[in-house]
């Protein structure tokens, strides 16, 4: 089950290399921050209950983090590690307040994965160095039977 961590209105921005050089206009987005998942969402049309529309997710281990873009100091960068492409998004929040608590919230989740992947590595790699034959051993597997052990019952 997803651990649920914070919500919060943005101003968001989707910015790609193109070569129209337009600049995007800010579209208001509910965020919803998850332990594995950040997830984008625009405010319903219905006014009588709070509902929202799906836009887009991203899993928190493909993501880097720009804490600072200019000289807003309400805005932050979100942008894919695993991919070459530019793709970047812009999320500017209501307050500084609210920037830096979710700045610190995903700066957070990013190190705790960085540490399990780092242990996870470092475990392979031990079971690996386990398996792989010490230099200048030389292990023989097709062993056959002496005489009398074939006699034997």
């Amino acid at each position: 089950m997803a651990t649920f961590l914070n919500k919060a209105h943005f101003f968001y921005r989707k910015n790609s290399v193109s070569l129209r050089r337009k600049k995007a206009k800010k579209k208001p987005r509910r965020v919803f921050l998850f332990e594995q998942t950040i997830l984008f969402s625009k405010p319903g049309a219905n006014s009588s209950s709070p509902s929202f529309e799906y836009k887009a997710s991203m899993k928190m281990s493909d993501i880097g983090l720009t804490e600072t873009v200019g000289d807003n100091l309400c805005k932050f960068l979100i942008w894919y590690r695993k991919q070459k492409s530019k793709n970047t998004i812009i999320l500017e929040a209501k307050s500084e307040g609210v920037k830096a608590e979710w700045v610190h919230e995903i700066r957070s989740l990013l190190e705790v994965q960085a540490t399990r992947l780092r242990e996870r590595l470092a475990s392979q790699r031990s079971v690996d160095s386990l398996a792989t034959p010490t230099p200048g051993v030389v292990i023989k597997t097709d062993v056959k039977p002496t005489r009398r052990q074939k006699s034997e019952p």
